[in-house]
């Protein structure tokens, strides 16, 4: 292994501060409940990914409010009618999490994680 200095730039360093890049190895919680990336058509990806982008978030704060919560649930049908490899799997592992608060986080997660693994699918693939 080369001796690297202490101060020396990373290919990391160049990421945006709190990129959410998600790698393979690091997908969330609930990832294989979801459809291989590979598999999702087009017009299924576009769906998602305007969901997701409607979520509005502050940093990595979101506000519970009556828009997000809408968005959020319609976020959450999606994935489990459209992406779920299992509908019903899917939901308990919602449940899994207890109140609907407690649920949000861990939802969010893997569903933004999905949208980004989407898009570096899809640009792999061109």
């Amino acid at each position: 292994m080369p001796n690297v200095p202490a101060r020396a730039k990373t290919p990391t360093d160049r990421e945006p501060k709190g990129a959410a890049r998600v790698r393979p190895a690091e997908h969330p919680d609930g990832w294989e409940l979801l459809r291989p990336t590979l598999d999702v058509e087009y017009w299924e990806q576009a769906d998602v990914m305007a969901a997701a982008a409607r979520v509005k978030t502050r940093g990595d704060q979101i506000t519970l409010t009556a828009t997000n919560l809408k968005v959020i649930g319609q976020l959450a049908k999606l994935l489990q009618e459209e992406f779920a490899v299992d509908s019903s799997a899917f939901r308990e592992w919602v449940r899994s999490h207890g109140s609907f608060e407690d649920a949000t986080g861990p939802l969010l997660t893997l569903a933004f994680a999905y949208v980004t693994e989407l898009g570096e699918a899809d640009s792999s693939a061109s």
